[in-house]
C-alpha cells in the first residue's frame, strides 16, 4: 500500500468536514422553493481538469470499493476518490452559485437535495476510502525480523 500524503490526509478532513455540514443541513427542516422550481443558472463551471489533475495525483489509491446503499443494493461497486470529491465540488459550487446570484434560499434547496441525491453518498465514501487509506499507512507495517 502507498503511503498516504499530507494531501489525501488534507483531502480526508475537507471530505469530512462538507460531511459534517451536508448532514446538517440533512437534518433541517426541508428547504421549500416558491413555485418549486429552480433557476436555471446556466452552464456549471466545468470540474474534469479538476478530477483527472485528483487521479494523476492519487494514482493508485484512486479506486476503491464501495457498497452504494447498504439497505437496497448491497453489490460491491468500483468507485474512483477523484470522481467522488469533484462530484461533491460541483453541486457545491452549483448552490454557490445561486448564493451569490443573491438567491440563498435557492442555494440551500441546491445543496439540502443534492446532499441527498449525490454529493452526501460520494462525502461519505471518499471519507470512508480516504480514512482507510490513512489506517493502512499507518497500522500495516512491515514485518519485523528477528535474530536469535
Amino acid at each position: 500500500m502507498r503511503a498516504a500524503t499530507p494531501s489525501c490526509r488534507c483531502c480526508w478532513w475537507r471530505s469530512r468536514r462538507s460531511a459534517r455540514r451536508g448532514a446538517q443541513l440533512g437534518a433541517s427542516q426541508d428547504v421549500i422553493l416558491s413555485g418549486n422550481w429552480e433557476p436555471h443558472l446556466g452552464e456549471d463551471p466545468d470540474v474534469d481538469a479538476v478530477r483527472t489533475a485528483l487521479a494523476e495525483r492519487l494514482g493508485p489509491v484512486d479506486d476503491y470499493a464501495e457498497v452504494f446503499d447498504p439497505y437496497k443494493d448491497t453489490v460491491v461497486t468500483p468507485y474512483r476518490l477523484s470522481d467522488d470529491l469533484t462530484a461533491v465540488a460541483a453541486d457545491l459550487l452549483h448552490g454557490l452559485r445561486h448564493h451569490r446570484a443573491g438567491r440563498p434560499l435557492e442555494a440551500l434547496w441546491w445543496w439540502q437535495y443534492s446532499y441527498f441525491n449525490t454529493w452526501g453518498n460520494h462525502a461519505g465514501a471518499a471519507m470512508r476510502a480516504l480514512q482507510a487509506l490513512v489506517a493502512h499507512t499507518r497500522l500495516d507495517v512491515a514485518e519485523e525480523r528477528t535474530t536469535v
